[in-house]
């Protein structure tokens, strides 16, 4: 996974739990955002570079705080899960910036 709930509750000085529920369902959803935008799929070794923690937390707290953040909606049966959503509102000009480093060349 590309950043814990812990970790993104730390950048975002969150204390409680009130939030973690939302967090862990947005997770995947930014991970694959972040994946797209760069058109990187980060498999070298498995590992994410620290440097996206930071793009994703702040993903995360925009969705979070959003006015407009309830636009997400989810299912999941098992280890199936769906989601669907807008998400022009979590991907600012601040964290393309943070993202741009990290995009590659795609071949169509």
């Amino acid at each position: 996974s590309l950043i814990s709930t812990n970790e993104i509750k730390e950048i975002l000085e969150l204390s409680g739990s009130s939030y973690d529920d939302r967090i862990q369902l947005l997770i995947p959803i930014v991970e694959s955002q972040i994946q797209e935008y760069t058109h990187n799929d980060f498999i070298t070794g498995s590992v994410y570079p620290k440097g996206l923690k930071l793009a994703a937390s702040k993903m995360i707290g925009n969705q979070l705080f959003s006015k407009n953040s309830g636009n997400i909606q989810s299912e999941k049966i098992g280890n199936y899960s769906y989601v669907i959503g807008k998400s022009a509102g979590m991907m600012s000009d601040e964290i393309k910036e943070l993202l741009n480093p990290y995009k590659t060349i795609r071949f169509i």
